[in-house]
């Protein structure tokens, strides 16, 4: 028990450390809207998380102190400020016509960009999303366009046209270029291949980033109970069949649950498993149960993301079937750094005290803390 008692206190003491994991939140994929003009012209409205980016943050993962100095810069944002903004900006996306790099004029909206007056009462700092406003000419003769961004987190791109009623949208992973647009073809078919390659990495990489911080903990907190892969698999596979069934019936408007809601349930079912390896060496009959139960609340976090890249109407098997294949290869790719890294000493009589309490520890003070802030967030 003393043991115990000394290694939860260490455990305390080490997450005070690492506030930038415990402050982590979710806010998303970043809105890109392309529209092209009748006149030749074009723009490109972005919503983001500005400030996460200028601090050097992860964007959605700022810490308290860099949200501090987000929030100090954009209460005293003057004209050298802005012009460094619009630098970092300029170097940072690079919208493209047949491959060629376009400069578009940037605007930042002088309320959302941070010229704030403090004297006014109420004023508050939503350091989440800002606007950004792009404007430029079509180079004469371009045939395509593509996006790119670093910096800002994956993307939710959508790309209109005058004489087209169809809204092309799609995910496109942070650092990577969008399928390229067709300026002169009526129809944007970006095909069964690259559809189901662009939803796969969104599912990937949903979990291997930090965005998918959570999940990652939830598996991890299977695995550090498990000493055999057997138990394990069946485990994974009941979470599977379960996030896949609620991420189907949410993204077909059968069944929904308030964001807020879900993900104060996803970070309470973190602490639970966390929580039972504690008070457990062994696995019991109903983990599986209760891990296909929890899955089922994943489910309904994965389908916010999903719905926000925009899923193609005439593919949404498609996106759906891939995104799942992501999710599953990223929590396998979890499991096998995990094996890697400590499985060749869980049959070690030590394995428990420095590894699985610890571990389990970590993750259940996190999980809580999420739930605390999440829940008061409802409110």
């Amino acid at each position: 028990m003393m043991s115990f008692l000394r290694t939860l206190i260490m455990t305390v003491l080490l997450v005070t450390f690492i506030p930038a994991i415990l402050c982590a939140h979710d806010v998303g994929l970043y809105q890109a809207d392309v529209i092209f003009a009748a006149d030749g012209t074009y723009e490109i409205r972005i919503k983001c998380d500005l400030d996460a980016a200028l601090a050097g943050a992860k964007p959605g993962h700022m810490t308290p102190e860099q949200e501090a100095k987000a929030k100090s810069a954009a209460l005293l944002m003057d004209s050298t400020t802005r012009d460094q903004t619009v630098s970092f900006i300029e170097t940072h996306t690079m919208p493209t016509f047949d491959g060629n790099e376009d400069h578009p004029d940037i605007e930042l909206p002088k309320e959302e960009a941070g010229m704030i007056d403090e004297s006014k009462e109420g004023v508050s700092f939503d350091a989440k999303r800002r606007s950004i406003l792009m404007k430029g000419r079509i180079p004469e003769g371009a045939k395509t366009f593509t996006w790119k961004s670093t910096g800002f987190g994956d993307a939710s791109i959508s790309i209109s046209r005058f004489n087209d009623p169809d809204v092309f949208r799609e995910p496109v992973v942070d650092g990577q270029f969008s399928t390229p647009y067709s300026l002169v073809a009526p129809e944007q078919n970006p095909g069964m291949l690259r559809t189901a390659g662009k939803f796969f990495l969104l599912g990937f990489h949903h979990i291997v980033a930090l965005d998918g911080l959570d999940h990652i903990l939830f598996i991890l907190g299977l695995f550090l109970l498990s000493t055999h892969f057997k138990p394990l698999f069946w485990q994974i596979t009941s979470f599977t069949i379960a996030h896949s069934i609620t991420l189907s019936l949410s993204v077909f408007h059968v069944f929904r649950l308030p964001s807020g809601i879900v993900e104060s349930l996803i970070a309470l079912s973190i602490a639970y498993v966390a929580v039972e390896n504690l008070m457990t060496q062994q696995l019991k009959w109903w983990r599986p149960v209760v891990v296909f139960c929890f899955g089922l609340m994943h489910g309904l976090g994965f389908a916010a993301g999903l719905e926000e890249a925009g899923i193609p109407k005439n593919a949404l098997i498609n996106a759906l079937f891939n995104f799942n294949v992501g999710v599953e290869v990223g929590h396998l790719t979890v499991v096998g750094v995990a094996f890697l890294i400590v499985g060749k000493f869980q049959k070690a009589p030590w394995y428990r005290k420095y590894v699985v309490i610890p571990g389990s520890s970590i993750i259940a003070l996190m999980a809580l803390f999420w739930f605390v802030q999440r829940t008061i967030e409802l409110f």
